[in-house]
């Protein structure tokens, strides 16, 4: 082994008298180059690889690789100078670290800024890219909507772009507690008593000959006073400097209470949609209607946002004693000109608690029968049939009577009425409008429908064709088709749909000649 080493640290060439390139350093180079050859060969494919498996897209696939080879020739450099011999130190690469590219206004810009800046911007441009194809995973697995989705995207995406931006001021070298804690306002200033012992003071000697004051620092005027030097013509002194027993204190409005307001906003809204995500699955399990769960996430949200917007006041900076004490005072003057608009708040919550109305009930509003497309906490929205959105004050709802045709069940009764003339087969009649209503694919099978004898009319005999439906919102769609088909029916079967008639008596006929 002996001998192994000796060929090995043979000396091949001498740069003036420190440095020898041995045998061995020229065996370390030759390794390096060819691991780096072969490294640098195989990065396109094991990045091409790795790209079909993630599905990550070519333009990524390029920075990728752009990245990796200056990576590598970094390393292969670095090895390349340990291999000849160069051994770089701990404080070499410390200095190298922190080389200075270049300085503005008292702003240094050094190596490690620059290499942190380019690893922030590349992995942000990975995950932008990739993380919509997650999202789409993830809410494919847990069954969400497409709206839900794009909020989740719209989250996601603005949460990835404020942690880029903080990445990035922290790898440029800012210090972000300087930049949050900077004051946008000072207010409620007061001047408040400083303790003796936070007191300054100035230190100075005083010639007693030639009047000149001197200035000395803490340190040394303890050490003097310490060694109790003294002379003739010297005098030391200490002296409160000016105003040092009081200070002003302010409260400070700051960026960190916007940036923190913020974040509590997205939180907020993050748990909102996490809460609701798992109710969804209870509403399932359980088959909830569409109307009580929709009451529910109502409540829910008014409950957070209440919570939210308290703490963002007070995350604001502003005491909360003091916005209920304000809201009090006004709320004494509002409540009686809003009577009505506390009327309507106070029915919506009933409503909600109560299910007495849900989302997709049909309900008859002045006369008319709409659908029910949104509860609010003070009005509720009402779809009419020519498609007109009614706004409803919550407390007509509650106070008023109020026709739901969903209360209890989704079906309806609806009838047709039809008149025959005398003399018709009634039994023939029946028949054929229970066939008419059997045709029908929006009337239901049960209950079945009935045909009614209704009266002996003027002109007529009067029937009702009875039938049930859970399609309330277009029924008058349902009764035309009915219509249509009866009257096709009854001429088929000569059965005659009379009008009225009168006959007119004439007395002294004669007279009028």
């Amino acid at each position: 082994m002996e001998r192994i080493f000796e060929f090995l640290n043979v000396v091949i060439f001498k740069v003036g008298e420190t440095y020898e390139f041995t045998l061995l350093n020229l065996l370390y180079t030759i390794v390096v180059l060819v691991a780096a050859i072969f490294v640098l060969r195989k990065q396109k494919q094991l990045i091409a690889r790795l790209g079909e498996q993630f599905e990550i897209g070519e333009k990524e696939q390029g920075l990728i690789n752009r990245v990796l080879r200056t990576l590598l020739v970094i390393i292969t450099v670095v090895l390349l100078f340990q291999s000849v011999g160069f051994f770089l130190s701990g404080e070499q690469v410390a200095d190298f670290w922190n080389f200075l590219i270049f300085r503005f206004i008292g702003y240094n810009f050094r190596v490690k800024n620059l290499v942190g800046i380019t690893i922030v911007l590349v992995a942000a441009n990975f995950v932008f890219s990739k993380y919509k194809l997650l999202i789409a995973q993830l809410t494919g697995r847990f069954e969400i909507e497409e709206n839900e989705q794009k909020t989740i995207n719209r989250a996601f995406r603005i949460i990835l772009f404020w942690l880029t931006v903080v990445m990035f001021f922290q790898s440029a070298g800012f210090e972000l507690e300087t930049i949050t804690d900077y004051s946008l306002h000072s207010y409620d200033c007061k001047t408040v008593d400083v303790p003796e012992g936070q007191w300054k003071y100035n230190y100075y000697e005083i010639d007693t000959i030639t009047k000149v004051q001197k200035s000395l620092s803490k340190e040394t005027y303890d050490n003097l006073i310490a060694a109790n030097t003294t002379a003739d013509n010297k005098i030391y002194k200490q002296k409160v400097i000016e105003n040092s027993k009081t200070r002003e204190e302010c409260s400070h409005f700051r960026l960190s209470n916007i940036i923190n307001s913020i974040i509590i906003f997205f939180f907020f809204k993050i748990i909102i949609w996490t809460i609701i995500q798992l109710l969804s699955a209870y509403y399932k399990r359980e088959k909830m209607d569409k109307g009580s769960q929709y009451a529910i996430n109502r409540l829910i949200k008014y409950f957070v946002y209440t919570v939210m917007v308290l703490t963002i006041i007070e995350t604001l900076g502003f005491q909360l004693t003091v916005v209920w004490g304000a809201a009090g005072a006004l709320l004494v003057g509002f409540g009686l000109g809003l009577q009505q608009t506390f009327n309507d708040l106070f029915s919506g919550v009933l409503i909600m608690i109560e299910g007495s109305v849900h989302v997709g009930d049909m309900v008859r509003v002045k006369g008319e029968i709409g659908k029910v497309t949104k509860i609010g906490i003070r009005a509720s929205e009402v779809r009419m049939r020519d498609d007109v959105e009614l706004i409803v004050p919550n407390s007509h709802l509650v106070m008023d009577g109020l026709a739901n045709w969903n209360h209890s069940d989704q079906k309806a009764r609806f009838f047709v009425s039809v008149g025959v003339a005398y003399g018709s087969d009634t039994e023939l009649v029946k028949k054929l409008l229970l066939s008419v209503a059997a045709r029908q694919s929006k009337i239901i099978d049960y209950p079945e429908p009935m045909v009614r004898f209704a009266d002996f009319g003027n002109s007529s005999l009067d029937f009702e064709l009875h039938f049930w439906t859970f399609d309330v919102f277009g029924v008058l769609d349902i009764q035309s088709d009915l219509r249509f088909e009866i009257d096709k029916a009854f001429r088929e079967h000569n059965i005659e749909i009379p009008f009225p008639q009168r006959d007119l008596w004439v007395r002294n006929a004669k007279d009028l000649k």
